[in-house]
């Protein structure tokens, strides 16, 4: 399949994989584990005790 995609293909595959390991190694190092996108929307995590 790889050989008839698109010129494209590849340098998209490559953004994706960068995107992807940019998420998870932001959520390691960011003390509230927020991740880019947490970042990009403004939002947070609130954790409540189950009612």
């Amino acid at each position: 399949m790889v050989m008839i995609a698109p010129f494209w293909y590849q340098i998209v595959n490559v953004l994706t994989h960068v995107w992807i390991w940019s998420e998870f190694i932001t959520m390691l190092f960011n003390k509230k584990r927020r991740a880019i996108h947490d970042f990009m929307a403004g939002t947070i995590v609130i954790q409540q005790p189950a009612t």
